[in-house]
């Protein structure tokens, strides 16, 4: 007998609205959410339980980003250059480049092509991160671990102060930048590297005037760059270990969204 009224005798919840399914949809497509987490995340936010076949389909219909179909070549490594540009320590690695992309500009681009992108073009920065180059970490060796916050750190602002970053008279110069150059800090204390630091294009000396305008920017440059990394760090998945009694693989934000799947609960 014909289902006229379309109901399978199931509850999926209310349907979204197309513009928010749209904006929920992109969102986790660009933090690299998989197909369950997806739908983990639509059942418990959204109220929306579906099946993998509707959700490939709502995302093709709302045209969702994919690493499987990334920009032109040309445009891949414009993306890239603009990325491993703003990194002036060398010191980031494809994964890492490829997540900044996500974030600063919404566009996927597959971790190998990244990757040759960034040797052909970047080999000096290889030389610095490649594996041999690093310290040697025990990998898969956690299973004592006592749980997520067997270890919680914390740092207080005082460092980024203007007594930490001795702004007195006779500390030379302080060099800000807004995004098109970055100058040197030159500090008067002993240090094997110089600090570099974001903030205006012009060089000011060390009097009251630049003291009260490094006091109205620098907290900006800071907060963004805290943002910045905090969205970077809790989206990125970490090594999978499989020998450790911890999450592993998996994003924070997915670990904590989702504690009871990982043998979790909320305090």
């Amino acid at each position: 007998m014909p289902n006229y009224s379309g109901s399978n005798g199931h509850y999926n919840g209310t349907r979204p609205s197309d513009e928010r399914l749209r904006t929920v949809l992109h969102d986790y497509a660009l933090r690299g959410l998989l197909l369950r987490e997806q739908l983990l995340y639509l059942e418990q936010q959204e109220r929306y339980k579906i099946s993998y076949s509707t959700l490939k389909q709502l995302n093709r219909q709302f045209e969702v980003p994919t690493v499987r179909k990334p920009p032109p070549l040309l445009t891949a490594a414009t993306y890239v250059s603009k990325a491993v540009s703003a990194n002036t320590a060398a010191r980031n690695g494809p994964n890492t480049i490829r997540q900044t992309i996500v974030q600063q500009d919404g566009v996927l681009i597959p971790r190998d092509t990244v990757r040759a992108i960034m040797k052909d073009n970047y080999s000096e920065g290889a030389e610095i991160w490649f594996p041999g180059k690093k310290v040697l970490r025990p990998r898969g060796h956690l299973q004592l671990g006592q749980g997520v916050f067997q270890e919680v750190h914390f740092d207080g602002h005082e460092k980024l102060g203007a007594k930490a970053l001795r702004m007195g008279s006779g500390h030379g110069s302080i060099g800000f930048d807004i995004g098109v150059k970055l100058y040197e800090r030159r500090l008067s204390w002993d240090s094997p590297r110089d600090t570099l630091i974001r903030a205006s294009p012009f060089i000011f000396q060390a009097h009251s005037f630049s003291s009260d305008l490094f006091h109205w920017i620098w907290p900006k440059i800071i907060q963004q760059a805290v943002d910045s990394f905090i969205r970077y760090w809790n989206d990125h998945k970490t090594r999978k270990q499989v020998n450790s009694n911890l999450p592993s693989g998996v994003a924070p934000n997915v670990i904590f969204d989702f504690p009871a799947n990982y043998g979790l609960k909320l305090g």
